[in-house]
């Protein structure tokens, strides 16, 4: 409207355009700002750049007995791939959630569907052309698991998978992820391995331990690597303990440059540029063939798939909204609000306050997920790479102020960018992107102190929960070891005798928002409670 009144100034046009951005967001309102949450989408991108390097090695697994230059070729167009479905799916996200949550080609569905490739197409028995017949098959099956998920979403189905979790697995969830993500942490930098005698065991000197020689230097996993991690994580700590806003993208910053310069854990001060290209996996769905062959062959892979994304889609972002902690950002930004107005202002700054601000995760924001969850999944069915999760590595970003969906759509965007430089980022050193990961699985650890741990029916599943994620390496069997045993031992508890309540005043009944909105006005009284 302005515009066509007379085109404003173009320092007027952005200002309108941030408040609007900043109105559909919710920035102001959640207590973050445009700054933080640029900052934690651009940590939450630089925490998840592994996967442009991991996930084309899983799901490259079938072509390790093809020729070199085939290999070269799938390996790069699933970064690319990879690098457009995070891009895309993060916007989305961002956009319709209005969370700071990051979606794209998860870990676990990648390794099923690596494990789907070499079943069907074994080392050395399969020629190009039966490899990439089964390579159709499978990225079929994902692009209708994504339909079905979605479908799922619309009539609301997937919403009883997180209202079947009790209290005590709530805040057991939260607490097991960031167990499990320092785990993944210390595992792929190789501080714990297995050995002949010990499960796991810690990395030592001596005789097949650590490599602290100048030839091992530029190995991701040597002495020299590990001592990289220990100062970025350290680094991060001391950052953090000293209120520095970016600690995490700061120390995640200087490791890098500390691994190109002294060419320590394989990282290169390299600025390679490449148009992207899916000549070779781009648009393989068959679903003819599938029907015809594929529905018998992966319907059990389907039907798996289906319960790991929708188990850990409703454990991740619960565990990740619990951190994020929203009813508690949005009463500080009231209370900062009421401070700075005037008297005749203040009504208007408590009017919104509901009850829907006390929700961890507000309105419909678990169905839109997982409607872009299923959208997510059947674009990287197209694009040739694995079905789509919520990444653990959002808590980076949210430790760094995220707030709202724009730190997504700024992951995104970044993850677009990205498809240029593929090679750039899997020079990143691994020191540099796993250490993230055990500084934020500490910061996760809060929510333990809301367990009952006097009350055993609670305090059992609520263990379980937590170890079985990192001893399992799976988010789903956690889960499923805390409602089983939560289910048991509540049909063995006996059932408590309900007792009547006296009545109480109005000050004490209510215990919503509005009242705690009130009591920061001076001179407030029951009346003003009952008004609320």
């Amino acid at each position: 409207k302005l515009l066509a009144q007379g085109h404003p100034h173009p320092y007027r046009l952005m200002h309108i355009v941030k408040h609007e951005i900043d109105r559909y967001f919710e920035i102001t309102g959640r207590g973050s700002n445009f700054e933080s949450e640029i900052r934690g989408g651009f940590v939450t991108f630089l925490t998840m750049s592994y996967v442009l390097l991991v996930f084309p090695q899983i799901l490259g697994a079938w072509t390790k007995g093809m020729p070199q230059d085939v290999r070269h070729e799938h390996l790069s167009d699933s970064a690319v791939a990879t690098s457009l479905s995070c891009g895309i799916s993060c916007i989305l996200a961002g956009t319709l959630s209005r969370m700071p949550f990051a979606i794209g080609p998860g870990m676990g569905p990648s390794t099923i569907m690596a494990a789907m490739f070499v079943a069907s197409c074994p080392k050395g028995e399969c020629d190009f052309d039966r490899a990439m017949h089964y390579f159709s098959l499978v990225t079929t099956t994902t692009f209708l698991l994504g339909a079905l998920i979605l479908l799922l979403s619309l009539v609301n189905a997937t919403r009883f998978i997180l209202l079947m979790l009790p209290k005590s697995l709530e805040s057991a969830i939260g607490v097991g992820i960031g167990a499990y993500q320092a785990f993944i942490g210390f595992q792929v930098m190789q501080v714990i391995r297995q050995s002949d005698t010990e499960l796991l065991e810690l990395e030592t000197f001596g005789k097949g331990g650590l490599d602290f020689s100048i030839a091992a230097r530029r190995e991701p996993a040597s002495g020299w690597s590990q001592l990289l991690f220990a100062f970025c994580i350290l680094f991060m700590g001391v950052l953090f303990h000293r209120k520095v806003k970016g600690s995490v993208l700061i120390a995640i910053v200087l490791t890098t440059a500390l691994s190109w310069m002294f060419e320590i854990g394989g990282g290169d001060a390299v600025v390679p540029f490449r148009l992207p290209s899916l000549e070779m996996i781009f648009n393989q769905l068959r679903f003819d063939e599938w029907i015809s062959e594929g529905a018998f062959k992966y319907g059990c892979d389907l039907a798996s798939m289906l319960l790991v994304i929708v188990f850990d889609t409703g454990g991740v972002q619960l565990g990740i909204a619990r951190s994020l902690n929203l009813p508690l950002a949005k009463r500080e930004a009231r209370e900062i609000s009421t401070e700075s107005t005037g008297d005749s202002e203040r009504d208007l700054l408590l009017a919104p306050l509901t009850d829907a601000d006390d929700e961890v995760l507000p309105g419909r924001t678990e169905q839109i997920m997982y409607a872009c969850i299923g959208l997510s999944t059947m674009l990287s069915a197209v694009l040739g790479v694995s079905p789509s999760i919520v990444f653990l590595e959002c808590t980076a970003g949210v430790q760094e102020g995220a707030r709202t969906g724009l730190a997504s759509v700024v992951t995104g965007i970044l993850f677009l960018l990205a498809c240029f430089f593929v090679p750039l980022f899997q020079h990143v050193p691994l020191c540099a992107t796993a250490a993230p990961l055990v500084f934020v699985g500490c910061l996760m650890m809060g929510p333990v102190q809301e367990i009952e741990w006097d009350d055993f029916s609670q305090a059992l599943p609520a263990f379980l929960c937590i170890l079985m994620m990192p001893y399992t390496c799976n988010v789903t069997w956690g889960i499923f070891f805390g409602l089983v045993a939560h289910a048991v031992l509540a049909l063995a508890s006996p059932r408590k005798k309900e007792k009547d309540t006296p009545l109480r005043p109005p000050e004490e009944q209510y215990q919503g928002p509005l009242r705690h909105a009130a009591t920061k006005l001076k001179g407030a009284t029951s009346e003003d409670y009952g008004s609320c």
